[in-house]
């Protein structure tokens, strides 16, 4: 399984680079697989690239405040996560990792 997210790693980062440097989709899914890696500061260089291309795209926010959370910035998570809850009003998730984040 890490084997195929290598991979994957591999084959979207060449594609990003050769191919199509603006997708958006491409960008959200290697992300995706850096945070999945643990992989954080690379997972919020190409979340951004998403999100500051697509800010009204709710996943490139959450992951975002995932990524900056896993990273202890709990500023910016918190910042991403009301983004997402500002797309999204009713998203349990960002509601309560937002009540996690306070003390």
């Amino acid at each position: 399984n890490d084997q195929m997210l290598i991979d994957a790693e591999s084959a979207l980062e060449y594609s990003l680079k050769e191919v199509r440097p603006n997708s958006v989709s491409g960008h959200l899914l290697l992300g995706n697989i850096y945070l999945v890696r643990g992989k954080y500061k690379e997972a919020i260089g190409a979340l951004k690239f998403a999100y500051d291309i697509k800010p009204e795209d709710v996943a490139s926010a959450q992951l975002l405040a995932k990524a900056y959370e896993r990273l202890g910035n709990k500023k910016q998570a918190k910042l991403y996560y009301e983004k997402v809850l500002a797309l999204q009003p009713n998203n349990n998730e960002a509601k309560q990792a937002i009540a996690n984040l306070h003390p």
